[in-house]
């Protein structure tokens, strides 16, 4: 689900954050914004998990790439073992 079509465009991001983390939803983004917050969360000790990428790799990476990049983290047995996991893209 996408966090615009659920709240709409102008809703505060920690409100967005919050419910991903009590839905159990994973919170997928680039914005480094939100990254700050998911890093200020995990040093409070806040249970959340999130898959974060920099711009500069989003510009190198295709959909497919980005799909491959989450089914190779799905599969990994140490997936989520912190609470950001960081996706980049193959050389």
């Amino acid at each position: 689900m996408r966090s615009v079509d659920a709240f709409g465009q102008a809703v505060d991001d920690d409100i967005l954050f919050d419910y991903a983390a009590r839905e159990g939803l994973v919170f997928v983004t680039c914005d480094k914004k939100i990254h700050a917050i998911a890093k200020a969360r995990s040093q409070a000790g806040q249970a959340f998990r999130m898959v974060f990428w920099k711009q500069a790799h989003h510009v190198r990476m295709s959909d497919g790439d980005f799909i491959r990049a989450l089914e190779e983290l799905s599969q990994r047995s140490d997936a989520f073992s912190y609470s950001i996991e960081y996706i980049k893209p193959k050389r």
